[in-house]
C-alpha cells in the first residue's frame, strides 16, 4: 500500500517545524509536571477510567481514524462521534461511508448535525480567520455552532464524558500550544466538562502515515486524489494558505467566499516556500510565549 500525502496546493509544515513543535511540546510539559502518555497507554486509561462514557471524536482524517483504530482494539464497541458540519469534502463522506460498513461500526456511530446551518453562521458571525498570537480570538463562531456544541448536546444526551481524538501537537500553532501547557489527559470546562484525551499528540504526520501502512488501513482521498494535508470543512478559511488550496480544489466556491465575505475578487498569491521558511525561523520565538489554562481550553 503506498500513500500520497503530497500537497498539490503547497508543501504543507515542514518537518523542521513539526519536530521543533513536538520537543519543545515534550520539554515544556515535563517542566510543567504534566504526564506523557505513549498513544495505547493513554487509550486504555480512559476506558479505564470512563468505560462505556469514552468515545471517539472522528473526523475520518488519517490521524483521528488512527485513533479509532487504536481503540476498537481495545474497546471494540466503543461510540463513535461525527461533527458533520454538512461541508465536509464529499471524499469525506465516501470514506466515512467504507470505514462503517468495512469494520461493520454502524450500530455504535453518532452523527451530529450543526444547531445553526453552516453558512447562515458565516453570514451573520463573518467567515474565520486563521488562528495564532495571543489575544486573538481562536473559536470560530462554525467551529462552536457547527461541531462543538452539537458535540456537547450529543454527549449528555448519551452519557458521554469523555472523547478521544486524533489532535497532535505539531499539526498547527495553536494545537503546539494546547498540548505543551495541559498535555494529552485534560478536563476542558469550557467543553461542559467533558475530558479530551489526545493519544498521539506527540506524532509526527509520519509517524501517523507509518501506523495507517502497518495496520493497512484505507486512506481518505482527500489525501490521495486531492493532494490535501488535512480534510474538515471544505470552505474554511481559518488556516493558512487556505486560498490556494480552495481555489484549485473549488474554484467557484473560492471566488464566491473571496467576493462574498472578504470583498476580494481574485487568489491573494504568495510563495508557499517562503511562508514555510519564515514559520521555521519564528518556531523558537512562538514555543516561548505562555497562556493560562482557561485560554487554551477555549481552543480545544
Amino acid at each position: 500500500m503506498t500513500l500520497n500525502l503530497s500537497l498539490k496546493t503547497g508543501k504543507g509544515l515542514s518537518s523542521k517545524v513539526e519536530k521543533a513543535r513536538i520537543e519543545v511540546a515534550e520539554k515544556r510539559c515535563k517542566r510543567l509536571g504534566v504526564e506523557i502518555y505513549e498513544p495505547e497507554a493513554a487509550i486504555r486509561k480512559a476506558v479505564s477510567q470512563f468505560g462505556d462514557a469514552l468515545a471517539v471524536s472522528c473526523s475520518w482524517g488519517s490521524c483521528s481514524v488512527a485513533v479509532l483504530e487504536m481503540a476498537l482494539k481495545i474497546k471494540p464497541d466503543i461510540t463513535i462521534i461525527f461533527d458533520d458540519t454538512t461541508v465536509e469534502y464529499p471524499q469525506t463522506y465516501e470514506y466515512r461511508d467504507l470505514i462503517l460498513r468495512e469494520w461493520n461500526l454502524q450500530k455504535q456511530y453518532v452523527e451530529t448535525k450543526p444547531l445553526m446551518p453552516f453558512w447562515d453562521v458565516w453570514k451573520k458571525f463573518g467567515a474565520p480567520f486563521p488562528r495564532g498570537g495571543k489575544g486573538r480570538k481562536r473559536k470560530p463562531a462554525c467551529c462552536h455552532y457547527c461541531k462543538d456544541e452539537p458535540f456537547c448536546i450529543v454527549a449528555r444526551k448519551r452519557g458521554i464524558q469523555a472523547t478521544l481524538t486524533g489532535i497532535r501537537a505539531a499539526e498547527s500553532w495553536g494545537r503546539f500550544q494546547v498540548i505543551s501547557h495541559i498535555g494529552q489527559y485534560y478536563c476542558n470546562k469550557h467543553f461542559h466538562g467533558i475530558w479530551r484525551i489526545h493519544p498521539i499528540a506527540f506524532w509526527t504526520q509520519e509517524e501517523t502515515k507509518n501506523y495507517l501502512i502497518r495496520n493497512n488501513i484505507p486512506l481518505n482521498a482527500v489525501y490521495t486524489e486531492l493532494g490535501l494535508p488535512r480534510n474538515g470543512c471544505q470552505p474554511c478559511t481559518g488556516f493558512k494558505g487556505w486560498e490556494r488550496q480552495l481555489a484549485i480544489t473549488n474554484p467557484k466556491m473560492y471566488a464566491w467566499i473571496q467576493k462574498t465575505f472578504f470583498k476580494k475578487p481574485t487568489l491573494l498569491l504568495y510563495d508557499t516556500d517562503l511562508e514555510l521558511a519564515r514559520e521555521d525561523e519564528a518556531v523558537q520565538t512562538a514555543c516561548e510565549i505562555e497562556f493560562d489554562q482557561a485560554t487554551l481550553e477555549e481552543w480545544f
